[in-house]
């Protein structure tokens, strides 16, 4: 979805690997955009953020930002494996040893599971998800991307 409002500096992007909603009435447009999220096999979409668009009868439009995100909550046992895990994983992409089939598995999920670890209390994950991304970059471009992904829902939800 590309919305371009004619002779304002206003646009709204959305590409076609964002999870969005629009809903359409007379004079509203809304979007919603979703993320996926979840451990293993339990994914879900959460509603991240609303976009609201409402056109006036004088031609003139109000746009309204608004993060709706509720991130889901884990045990904090089952979070700490994981979060140990992705730093061991981390250690041995620095140290430029073999992965093995189990840490190439792992290393797809670190991006989802270092956010979701940042999201219920693991300050630490942020810069752990920096490190990571710098280092998968010449590694795996589609785990770098994972990553840049996940900082840029932590940057929604930090700063909104």
């Amino acid at each position: 979805v590309d919305i371009e409002l004619i002779n304002e500096q206003v646009k709204l992007f959305y590409s076609a690997l964002d999870e969005i909603s629009i809903d359409i009435t007379e004079d509203t447009f809304a979007i919603t955009e979703y993320v996926q999220l979840g451990l293993g096999r339990e994914q879900r979409y959460y509603p991240l953020e609303e976009v609201g668009i409402t056109f006036n009868d004088n031609g003139t439009y109000q746009i309204v930002s608004e993060l709706i995100f509720q991130p889901p909550q884990y045990d904090r046992k089952t979070l700490f494996h994981i979060y140990n895990t992705n730093n061991a994983l981390l250690q041995k992409l620095q140290k430029n040893l073999k992965l093995s089939k189990a840490d190439r598995a792992d290393l797809k999920l670190a991006p989802a599971t270092y956010l979701l670890c940042y999201l219920n209390g693991f300050e630490e994950a942020k810069d752990q998800m920096e490190i990571l991304k710098n280092t998968t970059k010449s590694v795996d471009e589609k785990v770098y991307n994972n990553l840049k992904e996940s900082l840029r829902i932590l940057r929604k939800v930090r700063y909104s």
